[in-house]
């Protein structure tokens, strides 16, 4: 009777942390098994809210400059410019500093060729 009780508290335990385990993989981004997370596809002219961390972007070879971007909770990482289509510069935000960005999503190759990046964003 004590091995059946304890093989039961020992597959209880084992469902809860599968359950714990899941839960915390969907909530990073990852889509769930059943395919139920739903993926939103963004293109050049749409309106984007992007709010994270501002940070110089990673380049995709090598680079000691720094473009200015910021990178969501999700992993996204968004270069910004300004009106103009230039890389806003170091004195318009502060690396390390948690803010929201608005404005209106890019196309702009040479940035995306030189960067990672999911995207730009001219900034409002």
């Amino acid at each position: 009777m004590k091995k059946i009780i304890i093989g039961l508290l020992v597959i209880i335990v084992i469902i809860g942390l599968i359950l714990v385990f899941r839960s915390v993989i969907n909530q990073s981004g990852a889509p769930s098994p059943s395919g139920t997370a739903q993926l939103t596809t963004q293109s050049p002219g749409d309106v984007i809210n992007a709010s994270g961390w501002i940070l110089c972007l990673p380049h995709k070879t090598t680079g000691s400059d720094c473009a200015i971007g910021i990178r969501e909770g999700n992993g996204s990482t968004y270069a910004l410019v300004d009106a103009t289509g230039q890389p806003v510069g170091p004195d318009t935000y502060t690396t390390g500093q948690s803010t929201v960005v608005s404005g209106v999503l890019v196309d702009n190759k040479d940035l995306a060729s030189k960067y990672v990046i999911s995207g730009v964003i001219q900034v409002r």
